[in-house]
């Protein structure tokens, strides 16, 4: 499983996450066009490699954004709360090497003209992937 696959799965086993926003309404890239709020959508900022070994282990650093948009701040201040909570500071395991560590770096908050508010949070995520 990949770094997007395994977010989905700890999101539906998280009971805090899934009353805040379901995982069927967490898209990864793009969210379909009929989407209405409230939903997120998990998105791949930016890669780079960060260090090599002489084993083949690389650490990768990993940048990505959850968007969300809901009715209210409070649900989105609770989804994010929420979010933090799986995911701030933690390690968990892929098919091939694991996450060592995500951090949230960034929050940026705005209500949309039609009185939606869209949260965005960004999460510096260190990855490690094995020698072969």
């Amino acid at each position: 499983m990949n770094l997007e696959q395994a977010i989905h799965e700890r999101w539906a086993a998280d009971t805090e996450l899934c009353e805040a926003l379901p995982v069927a309404r967490l898209y990864t890239g793009l969210a379909p066009g009929s989407a209405a709020a409230p939903y997120a959508v998990l998105t791949e900022l930016g890669r780079r490699p960060q260090t090599h070994t002489s084993s083949g282990t690389v650490l990768e650093r990993v940048t990505l954004r959850f968007t969300s948009w809901t009715a209210t701040l409070a649900a989105g201040r609770r989804l994010g709360e929420a979010i933090a909570a799986q995911f701030n500071r933690r390690d968990f395991a892929l098919d091939v090497g694991r996450v060592l560590n995500m951090e949230r770096v960034n929050e940026q908050a705005q209500q949309q003209p039609d009185g939606a508010w869209r949260i965005e949070l960004d999460y510096a995520v260190t990855v490690e992937h094995a020698g072969s």
